[in-house]
């Protein structure tokens, strides 16, 4: 399934919704693709790819790659609006 900024044109509590609905009916779904820009939509992955220029720059476990200071998520998290640098969280 592939997801485009799915949760980009609605309020904080229809995204919360939509998350809960994504992550309890596609469970065991082969292949979940989401494109984003909201670095918080990425918690509830097992897998992230950050790319850059249409390149793919680096891939992994969201948490792992967050908690990597020289990593591109974690690059992106600490300079996004609200930034606590762990804001985004494995599930």
């Amino acid at each position: 399934m592939l997801l485009d900024e799915c949760t980009a044109a609605v309020d904080p509590a229809t995204t919360a919704i939509m998350r809960e609905v994504l992550s309890t009916q596609l469970r065991g779904c082969s292949a979940v693709l989401q494109v984003a820009h909201n670095l918080d939509a990425l918690r509830d992955y097992d897998r992230v790819a950050v790319m850059a220029n249409g390149t793919i720059v680096e891939a992994g476990m969201p948490a792992a790659l967050l908690a990597n200071p020289s990593s591109r998520l974690s690059e992106l998290a600490a300079h996004a609006p609200g930034a606590r640098g762990d804001t985004v969280t494995e599930r």
